[in-house]
């Protein structure tokens, strides 16, 4: 994988780290008033923000992405030669 590879799946991250922090506010309020007196152990804000974005990134299909990356460089590149 290459630099610009990589630097396409950084927006990605901050995407799901953004998109975890939203989440885990929906998730933290059942938890907190409901859930966490029947399990009997505390999870925090934060821990549900973990949990979400470790979930995310492991569930994200890197092949998949990598994939549309390349096809899509490859469509452009074979636009630019029909056009030139």
């Amino acid at each position: 994988m290459s630099i610009k590879n990589f630097l396409i799946l950084v927006p990605i991250a901050i995407y799901y780290m953004i998109e975890s922090f939203c989440l885990a506010l929906l998730i933290d309020m059942v938890w907190r008033y409901f859930l966490q007196d029947c399990f009997k152990f505390e999870l925090t804000y934060m821990n549900w923000v973990a949990i979400i974005f470790i979930m995310k990134l492991l569930l994200f299909d890197i092949f998949k992405a990598n994939n549309n990356i390349n096809n899509t460089n490859n469509i452009n590149n074979n636009q630019e030669k029909k056009e030139g």
